[in-house]
């Protein structure tokens, strides 16, 4: 369970059984700092790439297949079908490579946001026998 409710109730232990809880998790030795559970990673990964690759990175690859295509010399024997073949592929070479590059700020950005939303934990855990 990634997100348990916490529920803090008075009186619950008496002091001697719970120092003896803190004293046994402290002989055990392995306290850290409890795990971030983000559960949307995947899913706001997903969405990003998605909005990415329909919006910014086609868009860019369009301009930019257009300003290298106007770029090439035209020649009198250049008819339009070369010039929309050149396009074309300018335009996948290019969509290509701005989705690579967005994909891999994306997966950066989200790691980031995610270390980030650990380093935020205050608390530490660990477990108990009986």
């Amino acid at each position: 369970h990634t997100g348990p409710d916490i529920f803090i109730i008075d009186g619950f232990l008496e002091d001697d059984a719970c120092a003896d809880i803190i004293a046994q998790a402290k002989t055990k030795g392995d306290m850290k700092q409890s795990p971030f559970g983000y559960t949307s990673t995947e899913k706001d990964v997903m969405e990003l790439i998605s909005l990415a690759a329909t919006g910014p990175v086609t868009w860019l690859a369009l301009i930019v297949a257009w300003f290298q295509t106007t770029q090439q010399p035209i020649s009198d024997t250049t008819d339009s079908l070369d010039l929309k073949l050149q396009l074309l592929v300018h335009v996948v070479q290019n969509w290509v490579v701005f989705f690579a590059l967005g994909a891999g700020t994306i997966l950066a950005f989200t790691k980031i946001r995610e270390a980030s939303m650990q380093a935020l934990r205050t608390s530490t855990s660990t477990t108990l026998a009986e």
